[in-house]
């Protein structure tokens, strides 16, 4: 077996086909866009080179096929002290512990001639709202930006000397299924007597509500491990990628007094659409998907971000947003259920409110770590009360 770095156009296509070798036989499976994922390692296109680096490299076999790719990257401004961590992700391999150990040694050699002494992964060079940790529970198919994995990943990772960091959970609510009349009670409190407003966000304004997003999202976030502050152009530009699948009803807002307090934003799944691009979304592959969409119902949708304000936490802001989100849901004709994304094990605020507005735990991912350095205790993360 033998590595070679990514680098031509050559090596870039066979980094894309290889998941279409391992998962043929996987009928959940749905093809990320090709696109997005190089967009990740454009240096012109990722503002995370400005404080870091990227590397992908391909495993060959003795007759020279592809039997696996990974990736290492790191972000300067997301590192502690004690603890830097770069990342490794977009990993596929076939069943075998010493490709995969191969795979994993490239990253670490690389990431400690960068002078990192620890290892996240599987995770991405950019938001944790994409391809980020590894699914080893709900194998049904996955959203838009949704690692989904091979059960015996699992097992590689950890018997490389990966270990747990922190578990990631989904969770969903179906539109016949009624949340507590509680939470109903505390949106119409909120509304009558505190001057609160729910709205959803409208089309024609994406400007103002990019705004109120990157408000809310500056505080909601601050103290959450590896987040980092967006700019204005930033959330301009999160708004301008929604755009075309988004549905207005669905990216919630709440306003005290007139000033943005938090926020809910959900999409269809888009990826029921997609897959008939087959990982391309070349000219041929937005025809296909054009010619499917009258006969695709996105039926579903995923919360993708909630936040809100610190100093609005706790006094019902929350509950309200769930009131109105599942308000929504029940009125439209399309919808049948919301999958809540992304709840860490250490978030027990979100925890305690996916309990209180009876959603279902539905998959489970895990991040990695593992230190390189064995005299540091190895510690999982920060819980946030």
């Amino acid at each position: 077996m033998h590595l070679e770095e990514v680098i031509t156009s050559r090596h870039k296509a066979q980094f894309h086909h290889l998941p279409f070798d391992l998962y043929r036989h996987v009928s959940n499976w749905v093809p990320p866009l090709k696109q997005h994922i190089e967009k990740i390692f454009d240096r012109s296109l990722n503002t995370h080179f400005a404080h870091g680096d990227a590397i992908r490299f391909l495993l060959f076999d003795q007759n020279n096929r592809v039997i696996g790719r990974i990736a290492a990257f790191y972000n300067e401004a997301n590192t502690g002290e004690k603890i830097k961590a770069g990342g490794t992700g977009f990993f596929e391999c076939i069943n075998n512990q010493e490709a995969a150990n191969q795979l994993f040694d490239a990253c670490r050699t690389w990431l400690m001639a960068k002078g990192f002494n620890a290892m996240d992964g599987p995770v991405n060079f950019g938001g944790r709202d994409r391809w980020w940790g590894l699914l080893i529970e709900g194998f049904d198919p996955p959203v838009y930006g949704m690692n989904y994995h091979l059960p015996y990943y699992q097992q590689l990772f950890e018997a490389y000397g990966f270990k747990n960091y922190f578990e990631q959970y989904t969770y969903t609510l179906h539109r016949n299924t009624g949340m507590p009349d509680m939470i109903y009670r505390i949106k119409e409190r909120l509304t009558e007597r505190e001057q609160v407003v729910f709205q959803p966000a409208e089309k024609n304004n994406l400007e103002k509500y990019a705004a109120d997003f990157r408000t809310i999202y500056n505080q909601a976030w601050a103290n959450h491990e590896g987040a980092e502050p967006i700019d204005e152009a930033q959330s301009r530009a999160i708004m301008h990628e929604i755009k075309p699948v988004m549905d207005p009803s669905m990216l919630l807002f709440a306003y005290v007094r007139g000033e943005p307090a938090g926020f809910f934003i959900a999409l269809p799944d888009v990826n029921r659409l997609l897959k008939y691009a087959h990982g391309n979304f070349n000219l041929w592959g937005k025809l296909n998907v054009l010619a499917h969409k009258p006969f695709v119902r996105m039926k579903n949708l995923y919360g993708i971000i909630f936040g809100v304000i610190p100093q609005y936490q706790n006094r019902g802001i929350e509950a309200g947003l769930a009131a109105m989100m599942h308000e929504m849901v029940n009125k439209s004709r399309y919808y049948e259920q919301i999958e809540l994304l992304w709840i860490g094990d250490f978030n027990k605020k979100m925890l305690n409110f996916v309990r209180h507005i009876q959603a279902k735990k539905y998959r489970t991912l895990i991040t990695y770590r593992i230190l390189f350095d064995e005299t540091i205790p190895f510690e999982r993360c920060r819980v946030i009360e």
